[in-house]
């Protein structure tokens, strides 16, 4: 059993309001029913001063159980004897407006949002945590909350995306991190893979043409978890590449990441 710290796309507040319906909130399903994952906590991205004012967000979600309270954050109990919910608030209104999405690289890289998530991981005794990311922008934590395993799924390729754009490389930057940092990468397709790395076939499966579907009735091949001195990191695409020198990801978790 191990503990997980998990920085989401989507925050638990948007999970209550419109339902578990994105790829992270499935996985933090998953992993609330898992009984190979101990305590969880979800830190969700601070709140800006500017947000809520203007759109009157912040505080802690919905029900649940009171456990921390501080002067800038609230911790929640969402799950019975499982999984708590940190929310935060920066305090900041003038650089939000002005840098959008970008922010979120700025606001994860603060020393008083390290601290805090430190306090609430204490507070939980949450024991080297397997960390778990979805954003590009949020690896700013990676050396500031301590943990075991960086691990990171890529919902979409950022880089390549209709509506974003990464105007000051901090997208680029960020996936440049999690492919030197991560000991493991989850992908929903190679299309969607943000960084220049290769998927080679399972270990005992012969290469396939490209474009070519394996047939309907061939086997599975099986999910490698065994510990082995692998070079790090190892892609969990539409294949199963997922030894590494760590401890196991729960089985519970979609099979080789291939979850929509």
């Amino acid at each position: 059993m191990f503990d997980l710290l998990v920085l989401p796309m989507h925050d638990w507040k948007k999970c209550q309001k419109e339902g578990f319906r994105t790829r992270d909130a499935h996985f933090m399903e998953h992993f609330c029913r898992s009984p190979k994952v101990g305590k969880i906590l979800v830190a969700d991205r601070p709140v800006s001063l500017a947000e809520s004012l203007l759109r009157g967000r912040g505080g802690p979600i919905e029900g649940g159980r009171p456990v921390l309270r501080g002067r800038d954050f609230w911790l929640t109990e969402a799950v019975p004897d499982k999984c708590c919910v940190l929310d935060m608030s920066a305090g900041e209104i003038l650089r939000p407006l002005l840098q959008g999405r970008d922010w979120w690289d700025h606001v994860f890289r603060k020393a008083r949002v390290h601290a805090v998530i430190r306090e609430a991981a204490e507070h939980l005794s949450l024991a080297e945590p397997v960390l778990f990311l979805w954003s590009p922008l949020s690896t700013g934590v990676l050396d500031s909350v301590p943990h075991r395993l960086p691990v990171f799924d890529a919902v979409d390729n950022w880089l390549n995306h209709p509506i974003i754009r990464d105007k000051r490389g901090l997208i680029a930057a960020g996936y440049e991190t999690v492919r030197q940092r991560a000991d493991l990468i989850f992908t929903n397709a190679q299309s969607t893979c943000p960084m220049p790395v290769s998927f080679p076939p399972a270990a005992d499966e012969p290469p396939r043409p490209a474009g070519k579907k394996p047939a309907s009735n061939a086997p599975k091949t099986p999910c490698e978890t065994g510990p082995r001195a692998l070079r790090s990191p190892r892609l969990a695409g539409n294949q199963c590449q997922r030894s590494f020198p760590h401890p196991p990801l729960p089985p519970q978790v979609p099979r080789c990441g291939t979850a929509e």
